[in-house]
């Protein structure tokens, strides 16, 4: 049985290593030119929340009628921020959740922040969701 030296032991793994250094430098650099060219990695299908919002207004303006956008990153000092994808609908008033009933019937509204919103949260997972799902079976 034949040893191979040491030193071509250690030359192989350095080299080894200088490539794989090498390439994750040109995938970094790869990146940081998309980013910087206003490109995005996200999927095609992904939307940023600030599309469901208005021009005119704020952060949390939100557009009427959304129905079961999904929503995985939002703008935040003008980064692109990664968030959990979840879905958003919003109503005619422009509020989160469903249609609106047209009989007359006693209505919450629930005010708040991103907390109450769901921001990150499915539709039906939002407190204000769950506060009427439990109401109703009541």
């Amino acid at each position: 049985m034949t040893r191979r030296p040491r030193g071509c032991v250690l030359g192989a793994c350095g080299l080894f290593a200088l490539v794989a250094l090498l390439g994750l430098l040109v995938a970094e650099g790869f990146v940081r030119y998309i980013v910087a060219r206003g490109g995005s990695l996200e999927t095609p299908n992904a939307t940023n929340f600030q599309n469901a919002c208005t021009t005119e207004g704020g952060f949390w303006d939100l557009k009427p009628d959304i129905h079961e956008m999904r929503v995985e990153s939002h703008t935040s000092a003008g980064e692109n921020v990664a968030l959990q994808p979840f879905t958003l609908s919003t109503n005619a008033w422009a509020t989160r959740g469903a249609k609106l009933p047209v009989a007359a019937t006693t209505r919450i509204l629930a005010i708040g922040d991103s907390t109450t919103f769901g921001l990150g949260m499915n539709d039906d997972e939002t407190w204000p969701a769950l506060l009427e799902r439990n109401l109703s079976a009541a």
